[in-house]
């Protein structure tokens, strides 16, 4: 009987436990961060380079611009952060990705892309009046590189110029 009590008392503790430390440490989705906020990005931007490369560092493909391939992408970006990509790429049809920039913590900025509603991902970014570059490590990005048409985890760098 004893130690029916000691293991009630020790699934109550380890209860308490898990409750204070559950839903407390959930990470803040701002729209400021530590050097700009998202409604200073508002605006058309045009690409200048759209640079996507395998992030498997063994795979054979080469990276791919599609603006030096004679393709173009624009991004509109809105003051909440709700944001619109247009690809045209040389050989394919058009296409458009939608989702939404913020700050996590007013630290890092992140997007999440409306295909993965519940997920997001971390990119750099860098800003001024007139120009705008976003960086994505590895899986930051999805390109086909070989043509079989299937996309391939990417890296990408995008640089924009104010339109």
């Amino acid at each position: 009987m004893k130690t029916l009590r000691h293991m009630l008392l020790l699934g109550a503790l380890c209860s308490f436990f898990f409750i204070s430390c559950s839903s407390s440490d959930e990470d803040e989705l701002t729209k400021t961060g530590p050097d700009f906020s998202i409604s200073e990005l508002q605006g058309t931007w045009n690409a200048t380079s759209a640079f996507f490369s395998p992030s498997d560092p063994n795979s054979q493909a080469n990276g791919v611009d599609i603006i030096a391939e004679g393709g173009s992408l624009t991004i509109v970006i809105q003051s909440n952060g709700r944001f619109t990509m247009n690809f045209n790429v040389e050989g394919s049809d058009p296409f458009t990705v939608t989702g939404e920039m913020f700050f996590e913590n007013n630290e890092f900025f992140a997007i999440r892309f409306d295909e993965e509603p519940n997920d997001y991902d971390y990119f750099g970014i860098e800003q001024t009046s007139t120009t705008l570059q976003i960086n994505g490590g590895p899986d930051t990005a999805e390109w086909d590189f070989n043509g079989d048409g299937n996309d391939e985890p990417a890296s990408v760098t995008l640089n924009f110029v104010k339109a």
